[in-house]
């Protein structure tokens, strides 16, 4: 059975021995589904048993019907987030309700109780509920409600949004919305200027520009939510101040506070500010002096600067500072060369300083001339005229450079040292008393000739025995008499003087003698230029005779070489002729024709050679170096002079005596 209510006020009906029926409500009448036209409001008729009645076969049994009493009215807000219901109908006899929620024709998907949650697809819809009774033996029952259009869903609470932060410019400030119902809901911001829309203002916060200053800002938020009526909430309306100015670094003064230095101004404030300068000396204002950076000119020097900044910027308050002051100083020269003395350094002559160089030019220079470190009184002049105060000392010059503005600059320059001439001490051969009748020292000879002798000894006794050290040639030679000694003969040498502690410091050696390396002759790679097979050559580091004092020898041609290292002190030599520096180049020939010593790659070729001399005494000796030590043998040969030598590329020298011409033959 089905009905259908058009009635608020349906009255009770009851419809028995009928599969079907349907009811409608209207006016109080009741109309049956199986009667029609006039008969139907007749009063019912009772049919008259037939004869056979009781002697026919059992009656059909069938479904019973419900007797429904339901007035199919919604109730509830129809609104998006409000729940609708239905009262369950009241039935004779008692079944089961079904339910089923209807948007327009279509039945929703699990709305399937009497009430129902609406939904944002329910707005602007017709929604009705059909309930379907059922029970055993009886047929079913539908029932569908009244229809109700759903509206659009309100919030239930929509607070007015708060502003939050300092009112001015550059201070950000944050819209609080408060608590909206339902909490779901999304918000959308947007500020305003008055009454006007800030464009791109649609975030939760806002900082103030320069425009704000001065104008009233608030915010107005718009809540939406799906099936909801957006609703917007504004604040209430607060005046932009102006902004402050802030400084992230007071300004100070950076630079050198000297003269010839620019000094600037470190600082730091609110990005965007326009900064205005006037800088100050001792306080008062200097003209013109408006830019951020000010020259430090000589009218400055010992005064106080400081500079005050003025910072501005559109909307924002004024400010200005002034930074702590700086005295400026001279400026500092630096030396670029220190002084230099010239000149010949010898007592009745003048010596005369270089000013020196320095990082400014000076425009004066004054002069102290020392001796031994002590000022010479009255030597305040560029140049010095040496007296013999001056001999055996050291002497320097200070300059001192000026300039206005500058700090005085002095300099001294290095030490010349004034030799002391040399002093005779033995005037005559004969024996002297060390400690008596002469000071333990070194001497040097002034005779000629190759007869000079002479002998240290211990004692006066005339013994071999007391003979210390001795010493026969060359009368250019040297003597170390030490304390050690007790006595000392000469004989042929001339005579004695002290030694200057400089000398011509030359290369190259004219005569024989003795030498004092790096004093009298410079080190060096020497070659002799004599003849014969009598030169003789010493490297020493002492002149006391003794043979400990020997570094190395050499005995033989004179066409040698001799390397003098600066760890050498002396150097005798005797039947070589002169010694030159040797020449970095040479023949490099294939033929070796006299006795002598070669330089390999240089004067001679490596390679195979074949001596053509005759006899037994041939000598050969290949050389890693000239020092003349042992250690510079790399190979060595005596005997016939019928023999072969392969000099190899990694040999400096080869040294040959009595093997004739030898050839290159590979």
């Amino acid at each position: 059975m089905s009905l259908n209510f058009v009635s608020a006020d349906p009255p009770r009906v009851r419809a028995r021995g009928f599969r079907s029926a349907t009811v409608l409500f209207g006016a109080g009448a009741l109309v049956a589904g199986l009667f029609s036209g006039p008969a139907a409001m007749a009063a019912p008729v009772e049919p008259t048993p037939s004869p056979e009645a009781s002697t026919s076969a059992p009656a059909e049994v069938v479904n019973g019907d419900f007797t429904a009493s339901w007035d199919g009215v919604v109730t509830g807000k129809p609104a998006v987030g409000q729940k609708l219901s239905v009262a369950a109908p009241a039935l004779s006899p008692a079944g089961t309700s079904a339910y089923q929620w209807y948007r327009g024709a279509s039945a929703i998907s699990g709305a399937v109780a009497s009430s129902y949650n609406l939904t944002p697809a329910d707005a602007a819809q017709m929604l009705s509920v059909k309930v379907t009774v059922t029970g055993a033996g009886m047929n079913p029952l539908t029932l569908t409600s009244k229809s109700v259009s759903v509206a659009k869903g309100t919030f239930t609470a929509a607070p007015a949004p708060a502003i939050a932060g300092t009112t001015k410019v550059g201070s950000k400030l944050t819209a609080n919305p408060g608590n909206w119902s339902p909490t779901d809901a999304t918000l959308g911001y947007q500020w305003y200027r008055g009454s006007t829309a800030i464009s791109g203002a649609t975030a939760r916060t806002y900082t103030p520009t320069a425009a704000d200053n001065g104008q009233y800002l608030k915010v107005r938020v718009r809540a939406s939510r799906a099936g909801y009526t957006t609703l917007d909430r504004w604040s209430v309306s607060r005046k932009v101040a102006a902004g402050s100015i802030v400084a992230s670094k007071w300004p100070a003064i950076s630079g050198t506070a000297r003269y010839g230095q620019t000094l600037k101004v470190s600082q730091g404030w609110t990005a965007g500010s326009k900064i205005a300068y006037q800088w100050y000396s001792n306080g008062k204002a200097i003209k013109g002096a408006t830019k951020s950076s000010l020259y430090m000119g000589s009218g400055y020097v010992g005064t106080k600067i400081t500079v005050r900044v003025t910072v501005s910027k559109a909307g924002y308050t004024t400010r200005r500072a002034t930074s702590p002051a700086v005295t400026v100083g001279k400026a500092s020269m630096t030396t670029k060369s220190n002084p230099a003395i010239s000149g010949t350094k010898k007592a009745g002559h003048t010596l005369t300083a270089t000013n020196g160089s320095y990082s400014t030019k000076p425009s004066s220079y004054t002069y102290q001339w020392y001796r031994n470190g002590a000022a010479i009184s009255g030597a305040k002049h560029r140049t010095h005229r040496l007296t013999t105060a001056d001999n055996g000392k050291k002497i320097t010059v200070r300059v001192t450079a000026r300039k206005t503005g500058y700090h005085n600059r002095a300099a001294t320059s290095a030490a010349v040292e004034i030799p002391a001439p040399p002093r005779i001490v033995i005037s005559r051969d004969g024996t002297y008393r060390v400690g008596t009748e002469i000071r333990p020292g070194l001497y040097k000879a002034t005779g000629t000739g190759d007869g000079c002798y002479w002998e240290t000894t211990s004692g006066f006794s005339g013994s071999f025995n007391d003979v210390n050290n001795n010493y026969y040639g060359s009368a250019r030679t040297y003597v170390q008499i030490t304390s050690a000694d007790r006595g000392f003969e000469t004989r042929g040498c001339g005579k004695w003087t002290t030694v200057p502690k400089t000398g011509a410091n030359v290369a190259k050696i004219a005569a024989d003698g003795t030498y004092r390396v790096g004093i009298d002759i410079k080190p060096g790679f020497y070659k002799a230029t004599g003849t014969g097979k009598s030169c003789s050559w010493t490297t020493m580091r002492g002149f006391s005779g003794d043979s400990d004092e020997i570094n190395n020898l050499y005995y033989g041609p004179a066409r040698t070489y001799v390397q003098i290292t600066s760890a050498d002190r002396g150097f005798e030599t005797s039947g070589c002729g002169s010694w030159v520096l040797a020449p970095k180049t040479g023949v490099n020939a294939s033929k070796i024709t006299a006795d002598g010593t070669y330089r390999v790659g240089i004067d001679i070729r490596p390679g195979l050679y074949q001596a053509s001399g005759a006899g037994n005494s041939c000598y050969w000796t290949t050389l890693s170096g000239f020092t003349g030590d042992f250690d510079d043998v790399i190979d060595n040969y005596y005997g016939s002079a019928r023999t072969y030598v392969q000099i190899p590329s990694t040999a400096k020298g080869f040294e040959v005596q009595d093997c004739g011409t030898l050839t290159r033959v590979s």
